[in-house]
């Protein structure tokens, strides 16, 4: 029996399925691809330290935030 299935027919396939399998399916995915990222723990360093340095921004006062919601309305606003 061939096994080997083209990436149209896998597609095709996969968007059959309800979906709760589709999720699992995307979720499992996903994850296969963490083994491919070379350097997760470097990533997730500099993420780290990303997130330190948005916050001591914030909280010395040279950065403010901005509600979501409104900053996406304005957007729309703007490109509508």
């Amino acid at each position: 029996m061939n096994m080997e299935v083209s990436l149209q027919q896998a597609s095709e396939v996969a968007l059959s399925l309800s979906l709760k399998d589709r999720a699992a399916l995307a979720h499992s995915l996903i994850e296969s691809l963490d083994d491919v990222i070379p350097d997760q723990q470097g990533l997730e360093e500099a993420w780290d330290r990303e997130i330190k340095l948005r916050i001591e921004r914030f909280e010395s006062g040279h950065t403010t935030d901005h509600d979501a919601f409104e900053v996406i309305d304005e957007i729309r606003d703007k490109y509508s």
